[in-house]
């Protein structure tokens, strides 16, 4: 499949996430922050996946989380894939967490803070990049391009 998206299963969410195609599909412009420590994720509240997981994050962040889930149910994970390219194959970045959202016409722009951001940051015995890194750089590359383009 060559878009990113939602999966909901029994015992988490499975996020697949593109970069690089906010080129072509500005609505959906996803991109890291804070050095790749987290990344954005664009969510149709109007999908039903999408809405239930958007309910979900957002009731796990509240104060009273402890209240929300009850003692025979637990918060599913949220497991993160990306890619740089829909020409490449995803890479599992681990599990992330719901830092803070921004709403924009009808979607919504989740903020996503990758818990694994240290194993995946190391870089490789031979002193190269990994291979989430190689597509947060490759990310930051096209940004500076585009904002270059803008000016």
């Amino acid at each position: 499949n060559r878009r990113g998206g939602v999966i909901g299963i029994e015992n988490a969410w499975l996020l697949f996430v593109n970069f690089g195609v906010g080129k072509v599909h500005h609505k959906y412009r996803n991109k890291f922050l804070l050095g790749g420590q987290q990344a954005t994720f664009t969510v149709n509240p109007a999908r039903y996946e999408d809405c239930e997981l958007l309910q979900t994050l957002l009731a796990s962040s509240n104060d009273n989380a402890e209240k929300f889930w009850s003692p025979t149910s637990s918060q599913k994970p949220v497991f993160l894939f990306i890619r740089g390219s829909t020409r490449e194959k995803f890479t599992f970045c681990g599990e992330c967490e719901y830092s803070a959202h921004t709403e924009h016409d009808d979607l919504v722009d989740l903020i996503l803070q990758l818990k694994n951001f240290k194993e995946l940051s190391q870089h490789g015995v031979d002193g190269k990049l990994s291979a989430y890194l190689s597509i947060v750089a490759c990310q930051a590359k096209d940004d500076a391009t585009q904002g270059s383009n803008l000016i």
